[in-house]
């Protein structure tokens, strides 16, 4: 179940199946319980612009997608295939 927010068009969503690129390998979640952030175009919210960031809680994950403001800090990547 994701969660949206209006203003902004941010999801929370799981992260299982998440992939992304670190240090040249392929890194990913597996685990269900894992929440991140997404914007409209499918990309994951991320603060050092390699790794998404995801909590254990989706509770927080809603939080951020709610207050989130654009900024300086953070960054949004794709993921990439399997």
């Amino acid at each position: 179940m994701n969660t949206t927010t209006s203003r902004q068009n941010l999801t929370a969503k799981s992260a299982k199946g998440l992939r992304w690129v670190e240090q040249g390998m392929k890194a990913g979640y597996q685990n269900e319980r894992c929440f991140g952030v997404v914007n409209e175009a499918g990309q994951w919210l991320t603060f050092d612009g390699v790794k998404p960031i995801v909590w254990d809680r989706k509770a927080i994950a809603v939080e951020v997608a709610t207050t989130l403001t654009e900024g300086p800090g953070y960054s949004w990547i794709a993921s990439v295939p399997e």
